[in-house]
């Protein structure tokens, strides 16, 4: 295992709003969960309690779900926390938590809202906000993780003002996939991945690991199948949820591909309006998207809105201009991808820009 992947044992993992994570913190502090890491769990079956009820969550070096004790809060300073009962309907809590269930659909994760009797459980308390744990209001979720499974860990992801269900989901999942064993990937379409290109389950495809950057796994190869590890971490079971049929793109071929041209903004000020030149040529274009990253990655397609990040997008002749302000300094990074009448996808290199402060 490479030191990196050692580093990394038993560290805590935080998640943005999106349901993108980052380990930043918990390698700047180097936390770690003594215990649960000498385990010696055999592979199969997990069970995951959804808590939409709230309750009383106190400090301890390490995690256990039964008694209420999380190593998280101990490693944040923070004695005890009440977290406040889930904010919605029973309508909506059900569907959250169908959402869950089929994310794990096919593999050996029971997902429930009810406490059972006997044996080991992972509790995700799903309520309130990061700051009772003193996080930024940017943190969607945290949980403790190592390179395998950590039963009886204690999980939290928080629902602030207008997150919306799909992405609460898809954080409940993920959190849930750390304490399973599982790595960051870069597949922008794996729930495991920071970056986002629309709906994300664990997938079977094989990508690299990594935030924003390749590095090499934490079990030291240099790709991860989020789906094929939870498979040998909890078993495989014969699907209960309907699988919708994806239909493959059509092969792509790089000659007819459009030529991009990418300019920027002259200057780039903090909380001042920053701009995206794509031009597109003479292509048949679909859609331009623009893949910005900050803390996390968000997709900006021209003529759509995004919550997260507003923007501006127009089109003048064959360019299409992105506008958005960077409200705090500090790096950021932009792809520029298209897609032309065919389907096939054209994409630039990444670019990188400093914002300074105003």
């Amino acid at each position: 295992m490479s030191r990196i992947a050692v580093a990394l044992l038993g560290a805590t993992v935080v998640t943005a709003v999106t349901g993108v994570t980052t380990v930043a913190i918990a390698r700047e502090q180097g936390w770690t969960l003594p215990r649960l890491l000498r385990s010696d769990r055999p592979a199969g079956p997990v069970t995951v309690v959804l808590n939409r009820h709230g309750g009383l969550v106190v400090a301890a070096e390490d995690d256990s779900s039964r008694l209420g004790y999380s190593g998280i809060l101990e490693r944040q300073g923070v004695a005890s926390v009440e977290i406040p009962a889930f904010r919605g309907s029973d309508a909506e809590w059900d569907e959250l938590r169908r959402c869950v269930q089929e994310r794990f659909d096919g593999l050996g994760v029971d997902v429930v809202d009810e406490v059972p009797a006997t044996g080991a459980y992972t509790v995700a308390h799903v309520g309130g906000t990061p700051d009772l744990l003193g996080f930024a209001e940017t943190v969607g979720g945290i949980a403790p993780h190592a390179d395998r499974v950590l039963e009886g860990s204690v999980v939290f992801v928080f629902q602030p003002q207008g997150v919306e269900a799909r992405s609460l989901c898809e954080t409940v999942a993920h959190e849930v996939g750390h304490t399973l064993g599982l790595d960051h990937t870069r597949e922008c379409s794996d729930i495991m991945s920071y970056e986002t290109c629309g709906p994300k389950e664990f997938r079977v495809v094989s990508s690299g690991c990594g935030e924003w950057e390749d590095r090499d796994c934490e079990d030291g190869n240099a790709e991860q199948s989020s789906w094929q590890r939870l498979v040998a971490a909890v078993g495989e079971r014969p699907r209960r949820f309907v699988v919708e049929e994806e239909t493959p793109p059509e092969p792509a071929v790089s000659s007819e591909r459009p030529t991009l041209a990418v300019q920027r903004s002259a200057q780039a000020i903090a909380g001042q309006e920053f701009s995206v030149y794509v031009d597109v040529g003479d292509a048949d274009v679909r859609e331009v998207d623009l893949f910005w990253y900050g803390r996390r990655g968000v997709r900006l397609r021209c003529g759509e809105q995004n919550e997260a990040v507003p923007f501006a997008c127009r089109r003048e002749g064959s360019t299409y201009v992105f506008t958005l302000t960077a409200e705090k300094a500090g790096a950021r990074k932009f792809v520029a991808r298209v897609e032309d009448g065919k389907g096939r996808l054209t994409k630039t290199p990444v670019y990188r820009v400093t914002f300074e402060r105003g």
